[in-house]
């Protein structure tokens, strides 16, 4: 069960009233180490939690390259999502979205580092033509 830290801070300042009106010096030092450790938990409570948080999305991030890349198939000089995306680019022509881009990955970058790169794209002279940002690869897809 977690606390919510404006009950632990509140039982704090109860134990501290406490402390203050006995007067008993054991009693104060034993009060006083117990708030440091308190303290030090609900730091360390924090530490914990974020990096939980960075786990699971390092976590998620991973099954979503594996996924993507189990579906990966090839169209003309790149590599694309899934059939569905590629059954997409082919209907769409030159109107290819930002969201069909995001679906669009690199060659070169693939297959030098095995990174998924997705290209930037613009419509060129000679149709649609892509681009990726990281290592300048560019071909023409429409």
């Amino acid at each position: 069960m977690k606390l919510p830290y404006t009950e632990v801070r509140s039982a704090i300042g109860a134990l501290t009233k406490a402390i203050d009106k006995s007067k008993n010096l054991e009693l104060s030092t034993a009060g006083i180490n117990l708030q440091s450790i308190i303290s030090q938990l609900m730091s360390e409570n924090d530490d914990l939690e974020h990096e939980n948080k960075q786990l699971k999305d390092q976590l998620a991030d991973a099954w979503q390259d594996k996924f993507d890349r189990s579906n990966l198939v090839k169209y003309k000089d790149i590599w694309i999502a899934d059939e569905q995306t590629r059954s997409e680019i082919k209907s769409v022509g030159n109107q290819i979205s930002d969201d069909l881009l995001t679906k669009m990955y690199c060659p070169r970058c693939f297959g030098k580092d095995t990174k998924l790169i997705s290209l930037s794209g613009f419509n060129g002279d000679y149709g649609y033509e892509v681009t990726c940002p990281v290592c300048r690869f560019s071909t023409h897809v429409t």
